[in-house]
């Protein structure tokens, strides 16, 4: 079985459109908004027209459907700076783009990416990665880390956590995050959230 099935409860659904996450009509929070409502970050205006075609591109790469598509001018250099990293990383994905919710906290979320990539050079370890248009900020690592506690969790323990900044001149930068405290923070996010809620808090 899948194990996205098993986390996934019946009812589960994403709104693209919205950005919002569901379990039947409620909604239940994401991660963005995990991050803003405890002030990690500023207000959430969704993907840039950039950050959107590009996250499209790398998706169509990533599906082998690419050449069933047009990809927009602006977004070759950082398709082509993709595909570096995917073939010099040995990346192969497993989750893309995928949403998802953790039962036990309550809230949900969307993978750019999970799967395998090669560490160092010199053994596969698994991995979950946020592809970004712009340089990697401290707070990606909180949220990568509430996307990997959206996932089953492995006897190695806790995946490798990287931003993967894609450059307009075909280039690309790995930033990893390493600070088992962004886990900590994450669920703290949860938990006030919830709080707030729940107890009526401002």
């Amino acid at each position: 079985m899948d194990s996205a099935a098993q986390i996934n409860p019946e009812g589960f659904s994403f709104d693209e459109a919205t950005h919002r996450y569901f379990i039947g009509p409620r909604v239940v929070p994401g991660i963005h908004e995990l991050l803003r409502d405890n002030r990690l970050i500023g207000e959430f205006r969704g993907t840039t027209g950039r950050g959107e075609s590009v996250h499209r591109a790398c998706e169509l790469h990533d599906k082998g459907v690419i050449d069933e598509y047009v990809i927009p001018d602006e977004a070759m250099p950082y398709l082509m700076a993709w595909e570096k990293f995917c073939t010099e990383f040995g990346f192969r994905p497993r989750r893309i783009e995928e949403p998802l919710y953790n039962t036990w906290l309550c809230y949900a979320g969307r993978i750019d990416r999970e799967g395998t990539y090669l560490h160092k050079g010199t053994a596969f370890r698994n991995v979950v990665l946020e592809i970004k248009t712009v340089k990697a900020e401290w707070w990606h690592g909180v949220q990568l880390a509430l996307q990997d506690m959206l996932l089953p969790r492995l006897p190695t323990g806790p995946r490798h956590r990287i931003v993967v900044e894609l450059h307009k001149d075909a280039t690309f930068h790995v930033e990893p995050f390493n600070d088992m405290n962004d886990f900590a923070i994450g669920q703290a996010c949860v938990a006030l959230f919830w709080l707030r809620r729940n107890k009526n808090c401002a």
